[in-house]
């Protein structure tokens, strides 16, 4: 995997909206397991030690992949007050992202890129342990949306590559990308080593499909 720059704005505004309806949504934090992105980890599960099916043994974070929340109004009426709240919808931001990749960049069009991932990590203690993607093949673009302090760490081949989150405070943008193959042969572990609410979002689609996913690298990187 590497991180790519995102530069499309379009792309930019329609993740911020699902972020920002994610982050509005209600969330249900804990303290425990504790974060496990270690080296040590990683060594047992390529010894054999310990047994897995692709997917991270340990994680810490509220996972909305499949939930689906609708704006509802709320009112709270008094003798001189009326105040109304309208959430952000979930729904609607979580189908505009991939839509827009199925039928909107000329390439890249396919029904077959679908969410791996929707999470929210707990400040400080979310974390995904050590996965590598064998239980279903992909080319994976992993968004992460992070005001503060976070890190994934991606071993390939035995050449390891740690990614900060980044943070572009002259333009506001607070995206790290990362994109490549999940295929049984990469790993990843990642944690939010900050005081903010890290949103993940993990967009896939088949490995055959590498085509559209090399179209969508390249739209990413459009100015």
């Amino acid at each position: 995997m590497k991180a790519i720059p995102i530069s499309n704005i379009l792309m930019i505004e329609k993740l911020d909206g699902l972020a920002q309806a994610l982050l509005a949504c209600p969330h249900t934090f804990q303290d425990t397991p504790d974060p496990d992105c270690t080296f040590a980890s990683l060594r047992r599960l390529l010894k054999g030690t310990d047994s897995h099916n692709g997917g991270p043994l340990t994680f810490n974070y509220s996972d909305y992949t499949y939930r689906q929340f609708k704006s509802l109004p709320w009112s709270q009426k008094g003798t001189h007050t009326q105040l109304t709240r309208q959430l952000p919808d979930f729904a609607t931001r979580k189908g505009a992202v991939l839509g827009s990749i199925k039928m909107h960049i000329p390439g890249a069009e396919t029904d077959m890129w679908y969410y791996d991932t929707i999470a929210v990590y707990k400040p400080r203690r979310g974390f995904c342990g050590w996965y590598n993607g064998s239980y279903n093949p992909s080319h994976c673009f992993r968004f992460i949306y992070n005001c503060d302090k976070g890190f994934t760490t991606m071993v390939r081949n035995g050449r390891k590559l740690h990614v900060e989150d980044q943070q572009d405070t002259v333009n506001n943008i607070n995206w790290t990308c990362l994109y490549g193959a999940m295929d049984g042969n990469t790993w990843v572990a990642d944690r939010n080593s900050g005081q903010k609410p890290r949103v993940v979002i993990d967009i896939r689609v088949p490995i055959k499909y590498k085509p559209q996913a090399e179209v969508f690298e390249k739209f990413l990187r459009q100015t």
